[in-house]
């Protein structure tokens, strides 16, 4: 809110008729005041939108590919008999 005080002030100093922050008939304080809420607004805005974002877990880098190990791979094709214990014993030697 105090961030938003000097630009309120040159506001009411820009919208005319300026008499110490009032006019004639209290259209500077109505000026100062909606924009007041306005800013208000804004900042509401920007949090909310940057609390929904880091809970919604974008922020976060991405996670590696599921799916099975080759090691796992490799006891399956061996356990379905795909390949003789010889090549199953040289390709976990290589994977490992």
């Amino acid at each position: 809110m105090l961030a938003l005080a000097p630009s309120l002030s040159l506001l009411a100093q820009m919208s005319g008729n300026y008499m110490d922050g009032w006019d004639q008939n209290g259209s500077s304080w109505w000026g100062i005041v909606m924009m007041s809420i306005f800013g208000v607004a804004v900042l509401i805005a920007i949090i909310w939108g940057a609390t929904t974002i880091s809970r919604s877990g974008r922020l976060q880098p991405p996670e590696t590919p599921s799916g099975p190990r080759p090691i796992d791979v490799l006891d399956q094709r061996y356990a379905r008999g795909e390949i003789d214990i010889a090549e199953y014993e040289e390709r976990k030697r290589q994977l490992t």
